[in-house]
């Protein structure tokens, strides 16, 4: 089933947001005594920021976010009881914010000169108005009822470096996580 959060997060790392890291990664990537990342720049950036595009296409905002939930005491518990009971339970949220973050490293190499990891930050929000979430055999089955509202941010070290976000989003359907859910620690 198709991810119902509508936020793309490959559009993130570009060109303009990279350059507002200039100082701190060329920096970084220099402490070996290169002066590659001086001298390159230009190049160096455009190839962090296309590794990133490729690498967070492929991540499911709405999964990272819910993994978020997974974290919460009430909702380990009440996966510790479905799990031992073989059962299925709904838990209502109201308004609240709920994050998950991402720390994408980039390393860059040119020839035979491999240069020091860049680790950047992604931070996925949601501001959720209301969700029902169903707790089944120790795993978030499913969502349903949701309303949220969705952002996200790029990040080198303390810098933000780009913010999208999204329409708010009504969910009145039941979105079911494939392979049983998501699993629960507890």
């Amino acid at each position: 089933m198709d991810s119902p959060l509508r936020l793309s997060l490959e559009e993130l790392p570009d060109d303009e947001a990279l350059e507002r890291a200039r100082d701190e990664a060329q920096e970084e990537l220099s402490k070996g005594g290169s002066q590659l990342a001086r001298m390159q720049w230009p190049v160096l950036r455009d190839a962090a920021a296309d590794c990133m595009k490729s690498h967070l296409s492929r991540v499911d905002p709405f999964a990272a976010l819910a993994g978020a939930w997974c974290t919460a005491a009430e909702i380990q518990q009440l996966a510790a009881e479905t799990q031992a009971e073989g059962s299925r339970k709904p838990y209502p949220l109201g308004k609240h914010n709920l994050s998950a973050s991402l720390h994408p490293v980039v390393t860059l190499s040119c020839g035979p000169l491999s240069l020091p990891a860049l680790t950047f930050t992604v931070t996925i929000e949601g501001l959720v108005q209301c969700a029902i979430l169903i707790i089944a055999e120790g795993r978030l089955a499913a969502v349903e009822g949701l309303s949220i509202t969705p952002s996200a941010a790029l990040s080198y070290g303390p810098h933000e470096l780009k913010r999208i976000g999204g329409n708010p989003l009504p969910v009145g359907d039941p979105y079911v996580f494939a392979n049983g859910g998501i699993a629960i620690p507890f």
